[in-house]
């Protein structure tokens, strides 16, 4: 009689290549690096600049405020804001070390004088000083920070009193592109990001459609 040497079959199967494909892109867009990160940069200035300027525009900035961009990319949004500011400061901050050196190269001229400074984070610890801001705001950023509420609380904190915030971001939905849909990207409703603005002792919170950003739109904050 002969022995059973039968085993069940392993099938080891590969993701579709557009599902790895995109999976690569989300990848890069969370933390861009290299020459793709490079690409983005080019991309994400064109792409944004008009959301960036209605931001902008909308957080009311004025000559002295002191203002900080959270995930500030290539850098076009500081670039407005240190026109808006003339006589007050501009922090930009962002995980990728590529965007860093593209903001600082794209605004050289302000990082020389000294109204703008723009610096490498880990995505968790901001590294901000209390009560230092008049103004923050971040663009289709929140989608990638791995603690959404310790970095509410912390954005919260470094806003002085009569600051604002606002943040910019393509709400969850239905018409979310599948691409999209994988762990790398979290989109957030309003009504549970109102909720942690609340929580972190934010007032006048509220979700506004953004102009310039088909999908997009704007929450806003205060510190009373």
């Amino acid at each position: 009689m002969r022995a059973d040497r039968s085993y069940p079959l392993r099938v080891c199967t590969k993701p579709p290549l557009a599902v790895r494909l995109a999976r690569a892109v989300n990848r890069q867009a969370a933390a861009p690096r290299g020459a793709f990160g490079r690409l983005l940069g080019v991309i994400w200035r064109r792409e944004h600049a008009r959301l960036n300027a209605e931001a902008i525009e909308v957080l009311d900035v004025r000559p002295d405020h002191h203002l900080l961009e959270v995930g500030s990319g290539p850098g076009e949004a500081l670039r407005e804001a240190v026109r808006r500011a003339p006589g007050g400061s501009v922090l930009g901050v962002d995980v990728s070390d590529v965007m860093v050196r593209l903001a600082r190269r794209r605004n050289r001229e302000a990082v020389a004088r000294g109204v703008l400074d723009v610096r490498q984070i880990d995505g968790v610890d901001l590294g901000l000083e209390g009560r230092a801001f008049d103004r923050i705001l971040s663009i289709h950023s929140i989608y990638f920070w791995r603690d959404l509420e310790g970095a509410i609380a912390q954005l919260a904190a470094a806003l002085r009193p009569g600051g604002r915030i606002l943040l910019g971001y393509r709400p969850d939905g239905d018409d979310i592109p599948p691409r999209f849909r994988d762990p790398i990207y979290r989109f957030p409703r309003p009504d549970g990001l109102e909720e942690l603005l609340r929580r972190a002792g934010l007032v006048g919170v509220r979700t506004v459609p953004a102009r310039a950003g088909g999908a997009a739109v704007f929450t806003l904050a205060e510190r009373a």
